[in-house]
């Protein structure tokens, strides 16, 4: 996965964590880190971008409707998500070209 996609999909996980939202977006979100996770787990960096950036329109409005002025912090569940997200992000490590097309991932050159 390309660094600055992840870097900002991290970026934008961490903002996840100081959301203030009613519970029907926090759900929302919910529905959006699957799409994150699922992105990566395909390895995909187009859908990992789509996902990102729905998972960033999912966030809280300038403007606070009346409705929604009981707005929560994220649910424990949803901290957690982001926290393993993060945590795959930071720790994937790009696989040089040449190894991917040869299949060969354990003959990386030593060093």
């Amino acid at each position: 996965m390309e660094k600055p996609l992840r870097a900002e999909a991290i970026g934008i996980l961490r903002e996840v964590l100081e959301w203030r939202l009613p519970r029907v977006r926090w759900e929302r979100v919910e529905r959006r880190l699957e799409d994150v996770a699922g992105a990566l787990a395909e390895g995909d960096p187009a859908n990992l971008r789509d996902a990102v950036y729905a998972l960033e329109l999912s966030g809280p409005d300038r403007a606070a409707r009346i409705e929604d002025v009981l707005v929560l912090a994220p649910p424990p569940p949803t901290r957690e998500r982001v926290g393993e997200l993060v945590h795959r992000l930071e720790s994937s490590v790009e696989t040089p070209p040449a190894q991917v097309a040869s299949g060969r991932e354990d003959d990386a050159p030593p060093g």
